[in-house]
This record gives structure tokens, sequence and C-alpha cells, in this order.
């Protein structure tokens, strides 16, 4: 791992001119850098000042030479000469001390790196570095955050586990038949709250409002009531004895064997 004190000191060096040519006051900065003048070379003294100097600094990173300076520290190291191999790399999220951006860096696995004093957020698909984080993070003044993945709950099932009707979860002719009717009833509300749409309760002209951008209001009411469609569409294959996800798929498989044979357009459910 290259010495993270120097590494800090280059780019510090670099750092510093932009920001005194863009106005930023530099008194705090020189004294911090005088007191440390004698540090010895592997300290990590000259960092952590460094880093509490820029975020007091509270830099508005919307700015370009703001940005300017968030690259060069969080510039890697440069590769090993001589690496011919085609590098793994992932991904990882970072904030910076210089601003509050968040920025993404493509990590080389196996290659250690330290990221000085910044926030890393490390998403849980990135496998290579779930179990091999500190190896290949050098965690100077570094926050850590690996990211899991929560299991994703099953909507049918946990929808079902809301539904109050007659004889639920029978699979009676009652049950099935109140789960039809409500994804009807609700699929009629979708199209009621479009009605309205049409003849200016949201804002429109009457006559126009197809031909506009839709208000955001509508969009989050259709929103609703197509999550109420989607709660029978679960009920009903509940009360049916199959699961949704093999509707989902069963349906997909149907209009690409379609789309291959190219009858897409036309009628009848066997073409």
């Amino acid at each position: 791992m290259f010495n993270l004190p120097k590494h800090t000191i280059d780019k510090m060096d670099r750092i510093t001119p932009i920001l005194a040519k863009n106005g930023v006051d530099m008194t705090g900065w020189d004294s911090i850098r005088e007191s440390l003048s004698f540090a010895p070379p592997e300290s990590d003294a000259y960092t952590r000042r460094a880093i509490e100097w820029l975020q007091e600094a509270s830099l508005d990173d919307s700015l370009p030479w703001v940005q300017a300076c968030q690259a060069i520290w969080m510039e890697p190291p440069a590769p090993h000469p001589g690496n011919e191999r085609k590098a793994s790399m992932v991904k990882i999220t970072v904030e910076t001390p210089i601003g509050h951006g968040k920025h993404t860096l493509a990590l080389e696995v196996g290659r250690a790196l330290t990221l000085m004093g910044m926030k890393v957020t490390i998403p849980a698909q990135e496998a290579p570095l779930r179990g091999q984080a500190e190896r290949l993070l050098g965690l100077e003044g570094t926050e850590v955050v690996i990211l899991t993945k929560e299991p994703q709950k099953d909507y049918q099932t946990e929808a079902f586990k809301t539904a109050v009707y007659p004889e639920k979860g029978t699979g009676s002719a009652l049950a099935v038949n109140y789960a039809v009717i409500g994804l009807a009833n609700e699929a009629g509300e979708v199209a009621g709250k479009w009605k309205k749409y049409l003849r200016g309760d949201y804002g429109e002209n009457p006559g126009e409002a197809a031909t506009g951008h839709l208000p955001e209001k509508l969009k989050e009411t259709l929103a609703g009531e197509i999550g109420d469609v989607l709660w029978y569409v679960a009920a009903l294959c509940s009360e049916l004895g199959i699961k949704k996800e093999d509707v989902e798929r069963e349906n997909l498989q149907k209009l690409a064997d379609r789309q291959a044979r190219g009858v897409l357009k036309g009628d009848g459910d066997k073409r």
C-alpha cells in the first residue's frame, strides 16, 4: 500500500492552488502546514488535519472547481508497471470530505486502495469486496459501509396476509367471486380517475387533457389505483392456487413467442 501521508501531501499541494485561486481563505491551511512541517513521513496527522480543514471549509460541490478538487482527492494509486493482466473491477460509491458529493470509483480486485477520510459504500452485489474489504481498502480515517441485500418479500404472500373476505384462502367459488369482482371494481377505479382527468378535474381544459403533460397528482392517484388492482390480481392467484410470478413468466413467454412469429398484432388468444 502506498504511503498515506505522503499521498495526502501530494494531493493537497495540487488542490490548495485551486482553492486559493477561487477565493478560499487559506490562512487556516497555512497554519496547519507549518505546524506539521516536522511530522515524520509515516505520520497520519497530516491526513487527519487536512480532512478536518476541508470539511470545515464547507465547499459547494456544485461548482466545477470544487469538483476538480474532489477528482484529485479521489485519484487511486497508479497501476503497477508491467501489470498486463485484464483487471477485474468492482464499483464503490464514495463521499469525499470536499463538499458533499457522491462519486463512483472502479476498484481493481486484489489491489489495496487507501481512501482518505471518505465514506465508502459497497453494494451487496459486488460480491468480491464483501469478504475482502479490509484487505482491499486501507481503512485509515475511512468509514466503510457494506450494504447487505435484504431478501425481497413475496408480494403475493404479504398481500394475502391483509385479505379479509368470506372463505378467504379456500379457493371456493365465493372466494374466487370476491376476488374477481374486486379486480373488476379496481380496474374501473383506474378508468374513473382517467375519465375525471379528461373532463378537467385536474386543472386541464376538457378536450385538451389527453394531448398535454400528465399532472403529477394524477400520476400519484393512478399509481395508487394500480396498486389496488395488483392486490386483487394477487388475491385471485392465491384463490386459484397459482403463483403470480408464474403468471407473469408465462405471459412474457407467450408474448415473446408471438413477437418471434410476427403475430403480436391480430385477434385470438391462440394466435
